[in-house]
């Protein structure tokens, strides 16, 4: 990549205190356009060396270390930038550059999964599984660029297929029709019946309306909530 002439080097790092100055919007926009780039991984480790995010930056700020090898061009685009700019920028750092709620938000969940993920991805709880796809959602490639190579095959290939039921978790029966079939009345107690019903869903114990029904009708039989 180029390289930055040091005297210019030099005079960057002298006076890195003006960019507070700058718009924090276009602050953002800069770093965006930067992460996107084909260069980003060195030019992050450039900000970091220079100290031109340290108003804003992580607490351990270092560029991800990212493996997007088995990924296509599109899965690239959509998940490096983010990868990148949720370990560049701290949640405090984006509130101070006026990002987003959605973005802010997105980076924090990516943030919070990276660091709770434990070495074995199957000592996560079936609830907690099933909380990191809805959590992620279409951002679930930014996550699978940062794990083991020998984990990402499997990822993708479940991410790849929308009709995988924990990658792509949907609901097998809404609140509505649960309500008319049996006669139940809205509440908390329903919004654990139907989260129960995802959870089946996901992890493939029931498919279709007509199991969810019947599970849902086995559940309340058990007083699980109100008839």
């Amino acid at each position: 990549p180029l390289q930055a002439d040091p005297k210019t080097v030099g005079w960057i790092h002298r006076h890195r205190h003006r960019l507070a100055a700058a718009a924090p919007e276009r602050i953002l926009a800069e770093l965006q356009k930067l992460v996107a780039g084909p260069y980003a991984k060195h030019s992050m480790q450039l900000l970091i060396d220079l100290e031109l995010v340290s108003p804003w930056g992580a607490d351990q700020a270092l560029p991800c270390q990212e493996d997007a090898a088995l990924l296509t061009e599109e899965e690239r685009a959509q998940a490096l930038p983010l990868a990148r700019l949720s370990r560049l920028i701290s949640a405090e750092g984006l509130k101070k550059l006026r990002a987003s709620r959605n973005l802010q938000e997105r980076c924090r969940r990516l943030r919070h999964w990276r660091q709770t993920l434990p070495d074995d991805r199957e000592a996560l709880s079936e609830q907690d599984r099933l909380q990191l796809h809805l959590d992620l959602g279409s951002d679930l490639p930014a996550l699978i660029v940062q794990l083991d190579s020998s984990l990402q095959a499997d990822w993708l290939a479940r991410w790849r297929d929308p009709m995988d039921p924990l990658f792509h978790p949907s609901a097998p029966m809404d609140g509505t029709t649960l309500q008319r079939e049996l006669n139940l009345a809205p509440g908390p107690q329903l919004g654990v019946l139907l989260r129960h019903l995802l959870l089946e869903h996901a992890f493939g114990r029931i498919s279709g309306k007509e199991d969810a029904l019947l599970e849902a009708q086995r559940w309340c039989a058990q007083d699980r909530c109100a008839l």
